[in-house]
């Protein structure tokens, strides 16, 4: 419009310019004049009405202008009342319970309130740029995928739907989604907005039961285990896909049935088992075999009653585990083991013949030789040859025991006992024996006891000896001269243990390093030519070092060929000197007078050779002896006369040791029986035990532990501390301690002239009581008497009664050693006898002037 108004002013002024150059000119001035004029005219018209129209134009943009300011403002307005309404949305979503989110189109989140952390357990900022189908299993992202993509398609601004969420800790949630679609001018999808809430209920509806509802169908459908219930009826209230699988039914066809009306055989057969719950309301199990595809499946079935609150029984439940696989384990386990007992049995029984079919004859053999040594009338030369028969003998019974020992600590049946030795003892007699070789070979033999060890140590004596005299016999055998040294020395020691060491030295051939390595093992020599040279099964060294593990000690050698061998043994053991080892066989001054005086003992053998030995040895020992062949005849002979004590040989023709034994103890007879075998089958003699033997002795046996097994079985062995005591009943004893009871017990002289008189009195009347107790086996009784005299004794400060009377009241509570008390009591009377003229003298003194 200003351009227009400028040109018009513009042209106003070029015509104003040539009428005035035209004035000048006198030719044409008047036509000229017109005709400018008539321009001007219209000129001028022309820049008015062109100055009109700029003017109502500039009022007409006066007016648009204000409007478009006016509106410029509202729409500032607008947009910060947006801002303030966003920064409020924006804080109330941080403060509300539920999920507020925005998001893209594409799903990825803009914006997400604190919300998000109480139901899904991540952080805001973790989750804002994510997609949201990392909330989302497979199946449930498809599904809203689909329902959204329908939403954003039908022009639907605002929806609501419910679906299962995975939070952090893999928890799944039921939740509610309501979505507001965010659309541009152009209709196009620019945000999503939304609130998310957990559902707990809905509509009526817990949601969490339909949770805890899918998850438990989706636990009982793939589980590898057959599962169904039924209600009290008996009708199949659920049944697993594994279940329909297996059965090869469909579960509409099974739902709401009951067993009757299922044309299968196995529902008839399971029937039974849920009647049993119902009745009982305890659990029941049954193995059931199926077919599966053609193949056999074994199933364990186990039923148990459903319960509810109350404690109402409204079901059956019942669970079939697939237990294929772990029968047919077990059959190639049984089969195996099977083989492997019937391997391990086969074994023991020829280890067990092989030392029965040996050690019979060899009973004979050394039984004989014992007693043709003990004959006076044999020259040197008898005694010589009998004694080189006995050495063979033993050595070859050794060599027996070697193997049996070997194959029980394969087989993990050798036992350790644990009990008080005197290590010195033990050592002297079992090296007795190695004197006399040494000195065939003019070998020097040192042993060394070191003073530090203590006297009694607690172990296994028995596999203690059996490893020194290996160790010693094998450095004898492999010394053809110079010397073989024994030092046994504490490597450590503490309050109540000490670790031994022994060190067996010796000159002899040696070994080779590189033979050190095989020693120990079974069978092995360090040379192939020492087997014809030496002899020897190489079960020795295998045996000690086997002994030596099992005690908790290690076994080592250091050898040069020529040059000798040192062989050093660690072992642990526990020792306690105030502990003293009970004898457990007579001594030799007891073997010497007959100790089987007065008792009348059947022997039942059918091995002459072994009648002969065992009748001679027992008639030595002072008893009477009757002998039978057979389990038969002993038991006929039972029934016509007593005997103290019946030796029983377990392999008889006829009738054996067991059933003969048996037959004995149901006709009432409750004599001692002592098994006699030369069988080394496991469990020989807890079998003895059971048939009702009251003890167990091996062939070839020494008199000595003949003597000792007949006098225990018959409850007349004494202990060695009880046999020290009967040793004193003979002696004089000097009066009562009167210091004690003036000193210690505070009584005075009159006090004490007193009870001295009053114990001459008491103690007549009391030993009477307690023999009439003994006698009528009152041991409770016998116990209270035993105490009373006990504390008397012990006043008087009489040692030997005070033992005596401890050991009648130990054994009397206890109910051990019953059949020695009564000789116990008899010796008390002798030792009480020999102490009265003392106790009298000393009641009778005057006042101060006891002794």
């Amino acid at each position: 419009m200003c351009v227009l108004l400028y040109y018009a002013w513009s042209i106003r002024q070029r015509v104003e310019l040539t009428i005035a150059a035209a004035r000048q000119d006198a030719a044409n001035e008047k036509l000229l004049r017109d005709y400018l004029e008539k321009n001007l005219y219209y000129t001028n018209y022309s820049f008015w009405f062109i100055l009109m129209a700029v003017a109502i134009s500039i009022i007409f943009l006066a007016v648009e202008g204000r409007f478009i300011a006016l509106h410029f403002r509202q729409l500032r307005e607008r947009a910060n009342r947006l801002y303030r309404n966003t920064q409020s949305y924006k804080r109330l979503a941080q403060q509300a319970g539920p999920i507020m989110y925005t998001s893209s189109p594409e799903g990825y989140f803009t914006y997400v309130n604190e919300g998000v952390a109480a139901i899904t357990g991540y952080q805001p900022e973790e989750v804002v740029g994510k997609h949201y189908s990392m909330f989302l299993d497979t199946r449930t992202f498809n599904k809203l995928q689909e329902y959204y993509v329908a939403q954003m398609k039908g022009y639907q601004d605002y929806s609501s739907i419910q679906f299962e969420i995975i939070t952090r800790s893999g928890e799944k949630k039921w939740v509610e989604q309501m979505v507001s679609i965010i659309r541009d001018d152009n209709g196009r999808v620019t945000e999503f907005q939304c609130i998310v809430k957990e559902l707990y209920f809905s509509n009526g509806r817990d949601y969490r039961f339909d949770y805890l509802r899918d998850r438990l169908e989706a636990v009982v459908d793939f589980t590898p285990s057959m599962m169904f219930i039924k209600d009290m009826e008996g009708r199949y209230i659920l049944v697993n896909q594994r279940f329909t699988d297996v059965m090869q039914i469909k579960k509409e066809d099974i739902i709401g049935r009951i067993d009757a009306d299922l044309p299968y055989s196995w529902a008839s057969r399971y029937a039974p088992l849920d009647a049993e719950v119902i009745s009982t309301g305890n659990a029941a199990s049954m193995d059931d075999t199926l077919y599966v595809n053609g193949q056999q499946v074994h199933y364990y079935v186990t039923k148990f009653p459903l319960r509810n609150a109350h404690d109402e029984m409204i079901g059956v439940c019942g669970i079939a585990h697939d237990v294929t696989e772990k029968k047919n384990h077990i059959k190639e386990l049984v089969k195996a083991q099977r083989i492997a007992e019937e391997a391990r049995r086969a074994q023991e029984t020829f280890l067990a013949n092989m030392s029965h079919e040996i050690r019979t004859p060899m009973n004979g053999i050394l039984g004989m030789t014992q007693l043709l040594q003990q004959e006076t009338q044999l020259s040197p030369r008898q005694q010589e040859f009998v004694a080189a028969i006995h050495t063979s003998a033993t050595n070859l019974l050794v060599i027996i025991n070697e193997i049996l020992d070997f194959s029980k600590i394969k087989a993990g049946k050798l036992k350790l006992d644990e009990a008080p030795f005197h290590l010195r003892e033990e050592i002297e007699k079992a090296f007795y024996p190695f004197r006399i070789q040494v000195q065939e070979k003019n070998l020097l033999f040192n042993v060394r006891i070191d003073e530090r060890i203590p006297s009694t140590l607690i172990g296994d004596k028995i596999r203690l000896m059996q490893i020194l005299v290996n160790l010693v016999e094998n450095a004898i055998k492999f010394t053809p001269r110079g010397s073989v040294s024994v030092h046994l020395y504490p490597s450590a020691i503490s309050e109540e243990q000490l670790q031994l060491r022994i060190e067996v030295a010796d000159t002899g051939i040696g070994i080779a390093p590189e033979k050190q390595l095989y020693v120990f093992e079974s069978f092995t020599q360090s040379h192939s030519a020492n087997n014809r040279s030496f002899g020897g099964t190489g079960l020795g060294l295998a045996i000690c070092k086997e002994l030596v593990e099992m005690q908790g000690g290690e076994i080592n050698v250091i050898s040069d060929l020529g040059k000798g061998a040192l062989f050093t043994v660690e072992l642990p053991f526990r020792y306690d000197d105030s502990i003293s080892p009970e004898g457990e066989k007579l001594t030799p001054q007891q073997m010497n007078s007959k100790p089987l005086l007065g008792k009348s003992i059947l022997v039942v053998e059918d091995n002459q050779i072994n009648q002969k030995v065992a009748f001679h040895a027992l008639q030595k020992g002072g008893a009477r002896v009757h002998i039978v062949e057979n389990g038969q005849t002993a038991v006929e002979l039972t029934l016509l006369q007593s005997y103290d004590c019946i030796l029983m040989d377990i392999q008889m023709p006829e009738m054996d040791g067991y059933e003969a034994t048996r037959a004995i103890r149901k006709n009432g007879i409750n004599t001692a029986i002592i098994a006699m075998t030369a069988s080394a089958l496991k469990g020989e003699k807890e079998k003895c035990l059971e048939a009702g033997m009251n003890a167990y002795i091996s062939k070839p046996y020494e008199q000595q532990e003949l003597f000792t097994t007949i006098l225990k079985a018959t409850g007349t062995w004494i202990p060695a501390n009880q046999q020290q005591l009967f040793a004193m009943s003979n002696t004089h004893f000097k009066g009562p301690d009167s210091h004690y009871l003036r000193e210690k017990v505070g009584l005075d002289d009159q006090e004490i002239i007193q009870l001295y008189q009053d114990m001459l009195q008491e103690f007549p009347q009391k030993i009477e009581i307690l023999q009439q107790h003994v006698q009528q086996q009152d041991w409770e009784n016998t116990f209270i008497i035993a105490h009373q005299l006990k504390t008397l004794f012990k006043l008087l400060q009489f040692r030997p009664a005070t033992e005596l009377c401890e050991s009648i009241e130990t054994d009397a509570h206890l109910a051990e050693n019953l059949s020695t008390i009564p000789a116990r009591v008899s010796n008390l009377v002798i030792v009480y006898n020999n102490f009265v003229p003392s106790l009298q003298a000393a009641a009778n003194q005057p006042l101060g002037n006891e002794k």
